[in-house]
Parts: C-alpha cells; sequence; structure tokens
C-alpha cells in the first residue's frame, strides 16, 4: 500500500514531532504554542523529509547509478544475479 520512504517519513515525523513538543515545553512551559508549533514543524518538514528522500533515490553519480554498478563487479553478486536471470 504504502512505499518504504512513506512509512519512513511517517515514523521519522512522528518521533520527531513528540520530541520537538516537549522541548519546547520545557523552555517555554505553554502547552498551546508548542502544541501549534510543533503540528506546524510537523507538516512543513514531514514534505521536505518525504522530497529529499525521493530525490536521493533519484539521485545518480556519474551519469550511472554506482552502488549498483559496482555491486555487478563482485564475483558472488555477479554469479547470483546470473542465475536468477536463467531461471
Amino acid at each position: 500500500m504504502f512505499g518504504r520512504t512513506v512509512i519512513k517519513t511517517i515514523v521519522y515525523r512522528l518521533a520527531s514531532t513528540v520530541l520537538s513538543f516537549i522541548m519546547l515545553f520545557i523552555f517555554t512551559g505553554n502547552v498551546v504554542f508548542s502544541g501549534k508549533f510543533s503540528i506546524i514543524s510537523l507538516i512543513i518538514s514531514t514534505i521536505f523529509y518525504y522530497c529529499y528522500e525521493k530525490l536521493w533515490e533519484q539521485k545518480t553519480l556519474g551519469g550511472k547509478n554506482e552502488f549498483i554498478g559496482k555491486l555487478r563487479e563482485v564475483p558472488e553478486v555477479n554469479a547470483r544475479h546470473s542465475k536468477k536471470k536463467k531461471r
């Protein structure tokens, strides 16, 4: 239903929002301000984090995905990959 990026985004932002609320409340002593600021921060940061993750998924270095290219050079990985293609 949801991709890995969406789930990571939700879990990360919920944890960060709780931490943000607690820290703001400790420093200000104001529950209303802490709550409003945390909710606004949650919305803006969630959108930013999701876009950031999507950009990194699309990022290729040197015109190709270098990590995948390096994996194909490893004999064990290359052998497993060849066996899967034959099936």
